[in-house]
């Protein structure tokens, strides 16, 4: 069922476009009618309600397409952030802006801004070699030894 996820959300994407733009065809047919009322033998109380039924449902259609969307970007930003924290520990947490990028399916631009906000966040550090490049440094990525080694916070 979590394979056939995204093709359920693709589809929902689809038909919430297909809603909107067939409402937005009758909305625009609605207010068309009433601003020229002399050319329709509806009766105006009938086109304020089409025009109100049809907005309702364009909405309708609109918000699935736009909560496709909200869900896709989390996605990727899901996805980025296990890939930078997979890359940076397989790195033990020393890594360059080249070397996320390598490693994930991200940008040069947005590994720089995935690893500065890490280190925004107080997570790792920048450092420079001797020759001054750029060496991003991240705590919290111990060893077996030092997960073993941990006391209770009350043995302090």
């Amino acid at each position: 069922m979590h394979k056939l996820l995204p093709l359920i959300h693709k589809l929902i994407a689809l038909l919430g476009t297909m809603i909107a733009l067939f409402s937005s065809f009758f909305v625009v047919a609605a207010i068309s009618d009433l601003l020229h009322p002399e050319q329709t033998d509806t009766e105006v109380s009938v086109l304020w309600g089409l025009l109100f039924f049809f907005s309702l449902t364009l909405a309708a259609g609109l918000y699935l397409l736009l909560s496709y969307r909200k869900r896709k970007v989390r996605y990727l930003i899901e996805r980025n952030e296990r890939q930078l924290l997979q890359a940076i520990a397989d790195a033990n947490g020393r890594v360059t802006i080249a070397e996320i990028a390598y490693k994930t399916h991200m940008t040069l631009k947005e590994s720089e801004l995935a690893l500065k906000a890490l280190c925004k966040d107080g997570r790792g550090e920048l450092q420079l070699t001797e020759t001054g490049k750029m060496v991003y440094v991240f705590f919290g990525l111990l060893s077996e030894d030092e997960k073993n080694t941990a006391k209770s916070v009350m043995d302090y």
